[in-house]
């Protein structure tokens, strides 16, 4: 029911109650996650779900693995995952988790972008009330200009119980890259006036289409003129002021996002992988495959994805 914050205060009643309550703990990871990513709790419970995963039927422990290597960037067991999904295609989380991967750490699933989309498909189709399944969805239509599935996305969206608000941010999102000019500045307006995690919508879309270019420029100046904190947003911010990687925070430097929003405003940067490594530097992942994922995946090579 998306009621996270209901969630949080009674996971954390169960965990008090029994510190070794392994199922709770996952819960409260995966509660906070959805409630604010921002927030280092969540992570925090994924990897104690992860410790105590051995109390744990094997579904849910793959399950709790899965979670904290999200959290991590640390390893992926994607594999394990598309493998328990040929023997249960009827498990729904287990296919929003293949696809969480697929969309934040690609180069560590060695996902295409349509086996993250399928993915989600999957898990609507299965259970179509758990409304913050619809996020990607709603961004790929936006990615791909397909007004016909965002507006059936989106009256699914708000018939399954989606708050008002977040309803309209996610119109607005489609509005300011694919709507009209003065569709656009209504939406620019709606950003610049509500709470800067709205804003950040703008972000998670705007790297996964070359064509949404133009618009995402606009879309880092108005990054500058928010006070985000947590994300990595820093980064971009100095990105819209024209500062390269060895200008933005650590933290930022690290993180995945600015760093393929650089590869894609520096085009004359993105096709050497060192580049992108660089970029990415201090991570305990595979950067020279993560270099090739993205340049893949900008290049619509299907041979990247380990199915």
């Amino acid at each position: 029911q998306s009621r996270f914050r209901e969630a949080v205060n009674a996971f954390d009643q169960a965990v008090a109650a029994d510190t070794a309550f392994a199922l709770a703990y996952r819960r409260l990871g995966l509660s906070w996650g959805w409630l604010d990513v921002a927030n280092p709790r969540g992570g925090e419970m994924s990897r104690r779900a992860e410790a105590l995963a051995d109390r744990l039927p094997e579904r849910e422990r793959l399950l709790a693995r899965a979670d904290a290597g999200m959290w991590d960037r640390a390893a992926s067991i994607a594999p394990e995952l598309r493998a328990h999904l040929r023997l249960h295609p009827e498990d729904a989380e287990a296919w929003e988790l293949l696809a969480e991967f697929g969309v934040h750490v690609p180069w560590m699933a060695l996902s295409s972008p349509d086996e993250a989309t399928e993915a989600l498909e999957r898990a609507i189709a299965l259970q179509p009330t758990f409304t913050p399944r619809y996020f990607h969805l709603l961004d790929h239509a936006v990615a791909e200009n397909l007004p016909d599935r965002f507006h059936e996305l989106m009256a699914a969206y708000e018939a399954h119980g989606a708050e008002p608000e977040a309803v309209r941010t996610r119109q607005a999102q489609w509005d300011f890259y694919r709507g009209t000019p003065e569709e656009r500045a209504h939406a620019e307006a709606y950003f610049r006036a509500g709470p800067v995690d709205q804003a950040f919508n703008l972000i998670t879309v705007s790297f996964q289409s070359d064509d949404l270019g133009p618009r995402l420029q606009g879309g880092l100046a108005l990054l500058t003129d928010l006070p985000f904190e947590g994300f990595p947003v820093r980064g971009l911010q100095a990105m819209a002021r024209g500062l390269g990687p060895g200008a933005w925070p650590a933290d930022d430097v690290a993180e995945g996002i600015p760093s393929l929003h650089w590869g894609l405003l520096n085009p004359e940067d993105a096709p050497v992988p060192r580049e992108l490594v660089a970029a990415l530097g201090g991570r305990p992942t595979s950067h020279a495959a993560l270099a090739a994922a993205v340049l893949a995946a900008r290049a619509g090579d299907a041979q990247m994805v380990a199915r």
